[in-house]
């Protein structure tokens, strides 16, 4: 039998297959495979506090992880040698959207005997109805008022009153929390739109189905990056993070902190910076960059490279100038051997103020190109501390006349 992350790998490779209609005869032969490594040993797999494990043993596998909290599955117990039928309808539902009934449903609906999925569970307390006092009973005629009776009618009524009293006291917080926890369903939630979705993730940013809505929000994500809506990504990815900011709690950080590093990609960065010089979605496009740190700072330095006129070079600029992260990226592009690289670096390194590029900056200073040296002489003067004064002051003597008056702008300041 593999180790439990071997093992998780090839159950995880199988149903990222299952998933992909094109790949029948890879497919098959991982199938083949997966159903070989169950024939020897029989393998639990769970979902625990945001972790998957195998057999016990916590294990890597974000894409299973994924599947299993997106379809709510808690556990799935296969014995040694099970049916292949009901491994291969397991797979199937794994890889299919949540519908009406979930998948221990569905394997018990095809007979499924041997393969068992235990489904997480939302249990909530009943919401207290007020009680109404019982009605008095009415006092027997007497002859004559007799005191008595009255006092004990009036101790029957402070008996009924303070029960009463305690249910309306229950605040209106609880209620409205009990009620849409009652009403939750991860497989309704599959079918909400992702601003519903956002919207209830900032209002309740450690509640109670944070993990499921993280879930059905990677889906959208997904299906938003193949079919080339990057406001729906951005949009999904700015929600998330701007929840993650809300929570203190470690516990409830771990779980979109996991979710964040499922979702962050090459591709959705690439389609983040590309958006990242519009007005209307800058703010969002900065807050998904800097979260993902040097990464995000490297995606954007790639995309200045290529960046063939000065429009899409300030478009950049404006999306890094707000970053501090990767700045040793940066300094070390300084020495890239094409001359636009290096004048679009230098020029970036002037806006940022980057006072630790000066010495790469100065060592410039030699660069056979005259728009280089000139782009250089200007991040010196815009940076404008004390160490860039000896570059500048050499930047004076430059043949090119161009490069002397940026020097010379520099210095006089």
């Amino acid at each position: 039998m593999p180790t439990p992350q071997e093992f998780a790998a090839r159950f995880e490779r199988t149903l990222d297959l299952f998933r992909d209609p094109g790949a029948k005869e890879e497919q098959k032969t991982q199938f083949r495979t997966l159903a070989g490594l169950l024939k020897r040993e029989a393998v639990a797999i769970a979902v625990l506090d945001g972790r998957l494990l195998v057999n016990g043993t916590a294990v890597d596998g974000a894409t299973l992880l994924q599947r299993l909290e997106f379809h709510s599955v808690k556990e799935i117990a296969i014995p040694a040698d099970p049916p292949v039928a009901e491994v291969f309808e397991l797979l199937r539902a794994l890889a299919e959207q949540p519908g009406d009934e979930d998948i221990a449903s569905r394997l018990r609906a095809s007979r499924a005997t041997r393969v068992s999925v235990r489904m997480q569970t939302f249990v909530f307390g009943t919401p207290i109805v007020p009680v109404a006092p019982q009605p008095a009973p009415a006092p027997t005629p007497a002859p004559t008022p007799a005191p008595p009776p009255q006092t004990a009618r009036a101790n029957r009524g402070a008996d009924v009153a303070p029960a009463a009293s305690g249910a309306e006291d229950i605040p209106d917080i609880v209620r409205e929390a009990t009620a849409r926890s009652v009403g939750f369903s991860p497989a309704a939630a599959a079918t909400r739109t992702t601003a519903d979705l956002i919207a209830q993730l900032s209002d309740e940013p450690d509640g109670p189905h944070v993990g499921d809505m993280l879930a059905v929000l990677g889906r959208q994500l997904e299906t938003a990056m193949k079919s080339n809506r990057t406001t729906q990504a951005l949009i999904i990815v700015s929600g998330i993070v701007r929840a993650e900011q809300q929570v203190s709690d470690a516990t409830r950080r771990r779980q979109y902190s996991i979710a964040l590093k499922r979702m962050y990609n090459k591709a959705l960065l690439e389609a983040i910076a590309e958006v990242a010089n519009h007005p209307t979605d800058r703010e969002d496009a900065l807050l998904v960059l800097r979260r993902a740190g040097e990464d995000g700072v490297e995606v954007l330095l790639d995309l200045l490279v290529a960046a063939p006129t000065i429009e899409e070079r300030r478009g950049i600029f404006m999306a890094l100038t707000g970053m501090k992260e990767g700045t040793d990226q940066l300094v070390h592009m300084l020495g890239h051997h094409q001359w636009f690289v290096v004048r679009n670096v230098a020029e970036l390194a002037g806006e940022l103020a980057l006072e630790e590029a000066v010495p790469a900056l100065a060592k410039q200073l030699e660069h056979e190109d005259e728009r280089v040296r000139k782009a250089v002489a200007l991040a010196l003067a815009k940076i404008g501390s004390s160490s860039a004064a000896e570059p500048l002051r050499r930047a004076l003597r430059d043949k090119s006349p161009e490069v002397r008056i940026q020097a010379a702008l520099g210095v006089g300041g």
